[in-house]
């Protein structure tokens, strides 16, 4: 298991590398979600990395290669985000973690960089390491996340910790 979370509807969704469960435990019911290359509307990976419901209760799969989307509202069926948005990329196939801020942007850590998707998801911005400057991300392979409660967000790399300055 490298990822479980609970989504609002009490549901625990947990990702592992033989694919994503869905557990609703009032039900005792398991829903699974693999990876079939033949089927578009299927994980982009049976290794599931990170997971994390948005504040519109968007679920968001981070796999070895690329980001879903998956949504209550749509009866929870799988998206592509490549698929959804071809004018966006992300820096790497390979997501490593996720957070949703409090201006709702979405973070993306990935083996080569950080992704910053805006509100409406609809643009991405990229940091990356640069040796030349030291206001840049120590390293690229990204871990981990966190927004504290002043709003900052702390950024956990393979060389190190960094704290993000929108203003920089």
């Amino acid at each position: 298991v490298f990822s479980i979370i609970e989504d609002q509807e009490e549901n625990i969704w947990v990702g592992t590398y033989k694919g994503l469960n869905k557990i609703n435990p009032s039900r005792d019911q398991i829903d699974y979600y693999h990876h079939d290359y033949y089927v578009e509307r299927s994980i982009s990976s049976d290794h599931v990395q990170c997971l994390l419901q948005d504040k519109s209760k968007d679920i968001w799969v981070g796999t070895t290669n690329g980001l879903d989307v998956i949504s209550p509202e749509k009866k929870y069926q799988v998206k592509r985000f490549s698929q959804q948005k071809r004018s966006l990329s992300l820096s790497h196939p390979s997501i490593r973690c996720l957070l949703e801020d409090r201006k709702r942007q979405l973070w993306v850590g990935t083996e080569k960089g950080l992704n910053i998707l805006s509100r409406n998801r609809d643009k991405v911005r990229y940091l990356f390491h640069d040796e030349n400057k030291a206001t840049t991300i120590s390293n690229d392979f990204i871990r981990c996340l966190l927004e504290d409660q002043q709003g900052r967000i702390w950024i956990g790399t393979e060389k190190g910790l960094n704290r993000f300055n929108a203003k920089t």
